[in-house]
C-alpha cells in the first residue's frame, strides 16, 4: 500500500504537479497495489488520483474528501473508493446507537 501526504508546499501548480509526479514515481507507483490520497487540497486530490491512475490503471485508489459533490469527479479520475469523513462518522454513530439500548 502506498500512502502519501504532501507537505504544505506553496509552489505554483506546475511545480507542484512535477513534485507530485516525482514523489509518486519514487514511492513505487508502478508496482503499488493500493494508493490512499489524503491531502486536504481538493485540486491536488484530483491531480494525484488522475496521475496515479494514468501511471498504473490496476491500482486500487482510495480518496478521503469532505465534499460529497466531488465524489463522481474523483471516481472518473480513477478512485475506486471515495470516503466522505462526515458521512462515515454519521453512519458509525447511527450504527452504535442502534446497538445500544436507550
Amino acid at each position: 500500500m502506498l500512502t502519501w501526504r504532501p507537505s504544505s508546499d506553496t509552489s505554483s501548480s506546475w511545480e507542484t504537479q512535477e513534485k507530485d509526479d516525482g514523489v509518486l514515481q519514487r514511492a513505487g507507483l508502478a508496482t503499488a497495489k493500493t494508493v490512499l490520497v489524503t491531502t486536504e487540497e481538493p485540486n491536488r486530490k484530483l491531480t494525484i488520483t488522475l496521475t496515479a491512475h494514468t501511471a498504473n490503471p490496476k491500482l486500487k485508489i482510495a480518496v478521503m474528501d469532505d465534499n460529497s459533490h466531488r465524489v463522481e469527479l474523483l471516481h472518473r479520475a480513477g478512485a475506486g473508493e471515495v470516503v466522505i469523513a462526515d458521512e462515515l462518522i454519521a453512519r458509525t454513530l447511527v450504527d452504535r446507537l442502534g446497538k445500544t439500548s436507550i
